[in-house]
């Protein structure tokens, strides 16, 4: 099971990145879904932030933990990887 947040930075130059209040929405709705979700099969929650030069991902490994995603793999009619901008 997975739930990813997906919302898009469109008027940002440079590099993608979540903001600071982007990282206290993610740090509360990841630990509200860990905790109902039920432990088996694991529960993933995850956050995508898109703008026009790129593409930046977080998850949370634990309920109050936010790690940094370094892929994003797109499944279609073929299988590319995008990178992402780096924290």
């Amino acid at each position: 099971m997975s739930l990813v947040d997906v919302h898009t930075h469109l008027f940002v130059s440079g590099p993608v990145r979540f903001s600071g209040h982007d990282e206290q929405n993610m740090r509360l709705t990841h630990a509200e879904f860990t905790a109902t979700m039920p432990e088996g099969p694991p529960a993933i929650a995850a956050s995508l932030v898109l703008g026009p030069s790129g593409l930046a991902g977080a998850w949370s490994p634990h309920p109050n933990r936010l790690a940094p995603l370094t892929t994003c793999v797109l499944l279609g009619d073929t299988i590319s990887e995008v990178p992402l901008c780096t924290p």
